[in-house]
C-alpha cells in the first residue's frame, strides 16, 4: 500500500512486484484514514 508518489510508479518497480506476486494498492492522496493505514504499515514493516 503507497500512496500515488514517483517512487511507485515506474516499470521497473511494477515488474519486480509482479515477480515477486506482490499486488500493489495506491491510497487515495488526501483522507487522514488511508495516509495513517500506510504510515501504520511501513512503521511495522521496519519493526519487523
Amino acid at each position: 500500500m503507497t500512496d500515488n508518489g514517483n517512487a511507485y510508479r515506474p516499470r521497473r518497480f511494477r515488474k519486480a512486484l509482479r515477480l515477486l506476486g506482490i499486488r500493489h494498492i495506491d491510497t487515495r492522496p488526501c483522507p487522514p484514514k488511508t495516509n495513517g493505514k500506510a504510515e501504520r504499515f511501513i512503521q511495522s514493516l521496519l519493526r519487523e
